[in-house]
């Protein structure tokens, strides 16, 4: 008899990182008030300060131009369920399952994949800093839901926003803010 086994321990959002990709801590200093903000958001959405912040950067970076009302609704469509359970699964329904909690007032460690740190840094053109501020400042919500939809589908965030925007015929871009 042949048999599969996949073996996976339980995932929770708030010590979890994505499953599968090699992380930096991207630890960011903002102003009290901007802080708090941060905090509650993230409060508000049930995840921790920095995975909050990283997705709300990445989702910013990837819609661009793109309908973020029509993402958010396709963020709502359950990706065939898989033949067995993987940690990548286990970690989207963990995001799904979110629920608001109490604010925690903490520094921001932000949980950054390899990849995106990089894309991030060129789409910064100067300043990270200044420029993972200026997408914070649009205070996207809910965008863990943009993030279980991609990691239901075995794709990273950028990739999902890119194919829904193409599906829905609007063209990924960059983010740059201000522009």
């Amino acid at each position: 008899m042949t048999a599969l086994t996949v073996v996976h321990e339980p995932m929770d959002t708030a010590v979890s990182l994505r499953p599968g990709l090699a992380h930096e801590t991207v630890e960011l200093e903002l102003p009290p008030t901007a802080t708090v903000i941060v905090a509650e958001l993230a409060a508000l959405d049930g995840l921790p300060v920095g995975l909050w912040a990283a997705l709300a950067v990445e989702s910013e970076r990837a819609r661009g131009d793109a309908d973020a009302a029509a993402l958010d609704e396709a963020a709502l469509d359950l990706a065939p369920r898989a033949p067995y359970p993987t940690q990548l699964t286990v970690y989207a329904a963990a995001l799904r399952a979110a629920r608001p909690v109490e604010p925690v007032r903490a520094p921001i460690a932000m949980p950054v994949p390899y990849h995106t740190l990089l894309a991030w840094s060129h789409a910064a053109e100067g300043s990270l800093l200044a420029w993972i501020c200026a997408l914070l400042e649009r205070m996207p919500r809910r965008r863990h839901l943009w993030e279980a939809a991609a990691a239901e589908r075995g794709q990273t965030l950028a990739e999902w926003v890119a194919m829904r925007a193409v599906a829905g015929s609007t063209p990924p871009r960059a983010s740059r803010p201000g522009s």
